[in-house]
């Protein structure tokens, strides 16, 4: 259902909030490493967590990532938002093209809009941080 990037940002953000990284600066090296997730493609992700304010990056020796805002304040859409913009929460799964202004012609909108708002709404309560948590538990 979700693309390999939008996977492995979630996956890393989960190991930087087990790993303190509210406080802790962690290299993206480091994270890749543990999580099988390779590095070339991990790096291209962050930069996008950062432009969406997620994580904050340090650059040079003794450099890495930590979060910009804490973990439990950072919420599944909010990554999904960050590498796959808006057209995530968009998207019509049952029509080639977006209907959104043309809900009156769509014979699916009564169908897919209840489902896609729910999904949203699930995805804008669970937090990195209760992720985070659940994973140690």
């Amino acid at each position: 259902m979700f693309p390999q990037a939008v996977k492995y940002a979630v996956a890393s953000l989960i190991e930087l909030a087990r790993r303190g990284g509210q406080r802790n600066l962690v290299k993206i090296k480091d994270l890749a490493s543990d999580l099988g997730i390779p590095y070339p493609f991990l790096a291209k992700i962050f930069p996008q967590l950062v432009r969406a304010g997620i994580v904050t990056s340090i650059r040079g020796r003794g450099g890495g990532v930590r979060f910009a805002r804490h973990p439990s304040e950072v919420s599944l859409a909010d990554v999904i938002r960050a590498i796959e913009g808006d057209r995530f929460f968009d998207d019509c799964l049952l029509n080639l093209d977006p209907c959104r202004g043309h809900e009156d012609t769509c014979p699916y909108v009564n169908l897919w809009d209840p489902v896609r708002d729910r999904i949203r709404e699930f995805m804008e309560s669970l937090t990195i941080g209760e992720l985070a948590k659940r994973r140690t538990e």
